[in-house]
């Protein structure tokens, strides 16, 4: 009985640390995001209950303006970039098929479109097993989905509001990206 006992107190022990440094993973994470969203002077919201942050951003491309939301687990960041723009049922194939182009040629983010919600997102992340993250890559986390979304813009949006080809919307955006590498 007495080592019955003293299994179940230990394990109840580990249970407890686990979940403690579990918190304070994800309370370490908040900060180190706040200080890289300080730092780049960007004005964000943060949402205390649910653990998230969110901001919006101004873009060059027909989208204008994306919104932001990042997200601290306890064993990653998440960082989704949402485009304006509501992707109808008979866009959503040429929707996937644009996007699954672009993801052809980002190494940092990748598209998806969301057949439920109408939505275009970018999506990064950075699994944290044993080392956090800088507030470097915290920045790189948050500038690579915005900068495809910015980069493709103008192609999501000629799919989804023009119904244009997405092989052509796709062929007119890395054009344009080919044209900025010169």
């Amino acid at each position: 009985m007495k080592k019955a006992l003293c299994a179940l107190l230990t394990l109840c022990m580990m249970l407890t640390t686990t979940c403690s440094l579990a918190e304070s993973v994800e309370a370490q994470l908040v900060q180190i995001i706040q200080n890289a969203l300080e730092g780049e002077e960007l004005t964000y919201e943060y949402n205390e209950e649910n653990i998230y942050f969110t901001l919006s951003f101004p873009l060059n491309s027909t989208l204008d303006v994306v919104d932001i939301a990042i997200f601290p687990y306890d064993d990653m960041v998440s960082v989704v970039v949402t485009s304006p723009l509501s992707v109808a049922e008979e866009c959503f194939e040429p929707a996937a098929v644009f996007t699954t182009l672009a993801n052809n040629q980002m190494y940092y983010c990748q598209f998806r479109v969301d057949r439920e919600y109408g939505l275009v997102q970018c999506r990064s992340c950075n699994v944290v097993e044993r080392v956090l993250p800088a507030e470097e890559e915290i920045v790189t986390l948050l500038y690579m989905p915005i900068i495809a979304m910015d980069d493709y813009g103008d192609g999501i949006a000629a799919v989804c509001q023009d119904g244009a080809d997405p092989y052509e919307a796709f062929n007119a955006c890395q054009a344009v990206i080919d044209s900025q590498g010169e």
